[in-house]
């Protein structure tokens, strides 16, 4: 479904959010275009039971640190229909989680395998 979505002209990104318990799969996409018309297109291509019912358009895409879409981060846009101002001043909060905290590990002991942790500033 993302391969047919990025052949709509207009489309620059897509994902899809697989269903939660008790919903359906959602397309996300990024671009010039509205949601009809990527379904529309979507239904010339693909077979009718595969066409998503839900297609969120939104204005960008967070990105893992790897430059891929982040699937987790996505997944709060589609409770709205899109981002919210809130939700687009999470994200760089959020990705700050991702990163490991600085710390240096000394030796309790020599030569043993225990160590203990010591915050580094």
């Amino acid at each position: 479904m993302e391969a047919a979505a990025l052949a709509v002209p207009g489309v620059l990104l897509a994902a899809v959010l697989p269903p939660a318990t008790a919903g359906e799969a959602v397309l996300v996409v990024t671009g010039t275009v509205n949601a009809d018309a990527v379904r529309a297109a979507l239904a010339g291509s693909l077979e009718l039971y595969k066409v998503p019912r839900r297609c969120v358009v939104v204005a960008d895409m967070p990105l893992n640190q790897n430059g891929k879409i982040d699937k987790n981060l996505l997944g709060a846009a589609t409770i709205a229909g899109g981002w919210t101002r809130t939700e687009r001043d999470l994200i760089p909060f959020l990705e700050g989680l991702r990163r490991p905290l600085p710390c240096a590990a000394v030796a309790s002991a020599p030569n043993t395998a225990s160590a203990s942790l010591r915050w580094s500033r």
